[in-house]
């Protein structure tokens, strides 16, 4: 049994991570990997990632084979914890941005031009 997710896995979880919402339409998804979806390793990554508390897989209303699917990151397993962390991380760089005057760029804004870095002491 393998400790992490695996190069496809994250791949995935990549995929999912710039969406808006952070899910695909599990046939939008699958058309993102066509080699993986042949050899059948797209699916047993998607179940790995399920089972481990990555991903969440939805599917849709109405019972049946043909109710749509829909992959959406999750915020619970190993990945909820991370995620938490990162954001902790980086809202402790922003205070420290700000207390030293740098301009700290909201979510989606252009990041402003910085002047060139004051080296101190040997004049490099």
């Amino acid at each position: 049994m393998s400790s992490g997710s695996g190069h496809l896995g994250r791949r995935i979880i990549d995929v999912l991570a710039v969406e808006p919402g952070a899910r695909l339409p599990w046939g939008e998804l699958k058309e993102r990997f066509p080699l993986q979806v042949r050899d059948k390793s797209f699916y047993r990554s998607v179940r790995s990632l399920e089972r481990a508390g990555y991903v969440r897989v939805r599917r849709g209303a109405p019972p049946g084979p043909s109710r749509p699917k829909t992959v959406e990151l999750s915020e619970g397993g190993d990945l909820g914890e991370s995620l938490r962390l990162s954001r902790e991380a980086l809202d402790m760089v922003a205070a420290l941005a700000r207390a030293r005057g740098v301009p700290v760029p909201k979510p989606g804004e252009k990041v402003p031009d910085l002047p060139p870095a004051v080296h101190r002491g040997r004049g490099y």
